[in-house]
């Protein structure tokens, strides 16, 4: 997140908090109330509440530590068995612990380029990533999964998913950048989302009207140029989308 106004003294100020307690214990185990006291403590924010939009991962860790009081289940137990099991998705699980940086075989290794050094980063703690990056997936299992859900045929019934969850609003005044509750609307592609993690990118995309449902990833960053270079990259793979769209509509 990035400081609106900080104005509290603390260790890792100016610094990202997970990769400062990193330092010192790579298999440090995140929790939401640690990762959320952070926020409380510094005053982190975007802009005041109510005031505009933006994407935070944040929001859905306060969303997990919800579900959590709610359910009396931990967020990977009640996604789990909720979600997971139900829908269908077998090659689908979710770490939650510092300690917990294997991927299951078979996996595609995960890269980062940075200033002519290429790093494997297939091993890594996501303890703090729960609720916005934690799910080991594969291609299938998510294509089942927005499909699924945007039918009505998942977790959410079809009333509740199109009155509600698809409910998109510009970003911003007269944006074609839609957001809705979970969702993003893409114009001529449906309704989905991107995922990033370290070494990792990818989009799921189901349009309802013409039942196709897209996935694609790529198991590498270029830091080259820093972060605009995923975000290039991440403009790639959507112009992808479309050329697979149109060739799946016209056979």
């Amino acid at each position: 997140m990035i400081p609106y106004s900080i104005s509290v003294s603390v260790p890792y100020k100016n610094d990202w908090y997970m990769e400062y307690i990193k330092v010192s214990n790579p298999t440090h185990t995140f929790t939401f109330d640690e990762l959320l006291g952070v926020v409380s403590t510094t005053g982190l924010y975007y802009f005041r509440p109510g005031a505009a939009f933006h994407y935070s991962n944040t929001g859905y860790s306060i969303l997990g530590r919800i579900i959590e009081r709610v359910s009396g289940k931990s967020y990977g137990q009640f996604i789990t068995e909720e979600i997971i099991r139900p829908m269908g998705m077998v090659s689908s699980f979710m770490p939650d612990l510092g300690t917990d940086r294997e991927l299951p075989l078979p996996f595609a290794p995960g890269y980062v380029h940075v200033a002519g050094l290429i790093q494997n980063v297939s091993v890594s703690n996501v303890s703090g990533n729960v609720a916005e990056g934690n799910l080991i997936t594969t291609p299938s299992d998510l294509a089942l999964f927005i499909r699924k859900l945007l039918k009505g045929e998942g977790v959410l019934s079809s009333n509740l998913v199109y009155s509600t969850m698809l409910n998109c609003l510009p970003t911003t005044p007269g944006s074609l950048s839609l957001y809705g509750c979970g969702v993003s609307s893409i114009n001529m592609l449906g309704y989905g989302h991107t995922g990033a993690h370290e070494g990792y990118l990818s989009q799921m995309i189901h349009d309802p009207v013409t039942d196709v449902t897209l996935v694609i990833y790529t198991n590498g960053w270029d830091l080259r140029e820093g972060l605009n270079s995923i975000k290039v990259t991440m403009g790639h793979m959507q112009e992808a989308l479309y050329k697979v769209k149109r060739i799946v509509l016209t056979r």
